[in-house]
């Protein structure tokens, strides 16, 4: 974050720039689950050609949705969620399929996390995971990094707050298969575990998670789902 800040103004103003300026900072705060932070993040670089690329402004749509729907602040998510529809109603008929449907997995994600707010549990959980296999029917775009933030592993996080705990273990394990070691998956899943009393199972995460921080003998603990 620090280096990209360093970068005052690009050469080109293309794809991967677009890309870059807006998914690194949506990263930072969503893996760091920073709800609060994440539902005030600024577009990076407000200079920058955003209207050429407005499906990139979805990637900070999407991360303000997102922490706005997981800080309480319910108004602002449904906020979000409708500009990211008013670029996917805007875009050409040649919009680029993966960033098409990425842009589809992020509303249907982010509705997700809206209707849990709300109440409606089933109808969060049926989102999620319409959202999550559309996201796994894609290949990877060669020019990006993946996506901000996998699907599956937030469909993971929406069941384990709705208490189905071994549903939401599956789903991580599902989501590490395809995305090894990411932390967040992996204490998801070490969690989820330890709820369902599989203590067995919630260990061996857990020393996962031990050697991939390298935290030596400091107990890694977690202890808050959210």
């Amino acid at each position: 974050m620090a280096r990209l800040d360093s970068i005052k103004k690009t050469n080109t103003e293309n794809f991967k720039v677009a890309f870059t300026y807006s998914a690194t900072p949506a990263r930072y705060v969503l893996e760091r689950r920073a709800w609060e932070e994440a539902a005030q993040l600024p577009l990076m670089r407000p200079d920058f050609l955003w209207d050429d690329f407005s499906w990139a402004q979805t990637l900070n749509l999407f991360a303000r949705g997102i922490g706005a729907a997981r800080s309480g602040k319910i108004e602002q998510a449904k906020f979000e969620r409708a500009k990211i529809k008013k670029t996917q109603a805007s875009s050409s008929p040649n919009f680029m399929l993966y960033i098409s449907t990425e842009v589809q997995v992020q509303y249907d994600m982010l509705g997700a996390w809206i209707r849990l707010a709300d109440g409606a549990d089933d109808g969060a959980i049926a989102l999620a995971k319409t959202g999550a296999d559309l996201e796994d029917s894609l290949d990877k775009h060669p020019v990006t990094p993946g996506e901000v933030l996998p699907a599956r592993e937030l469909y993971g996080d929406l069941l384990l707050e709705t208490g189905d705990y071994e549903a939401a273990l599956t789903e991580y394990e599902t989501a590490l298969q395809v995305s090894p070691n990411r932390l967040n998956a992996l204490l998801g899943a070490q969690h989820a575990a330890a709820k369902m009393g599989a203590t067995r199972r919630a260990k061996s995460y857990a020393d996962i998670v031990r050697e991939q921080v390298k935290s030596g003998d400091r107990e890694i603990v977690f202890a808050d789902p959210n």
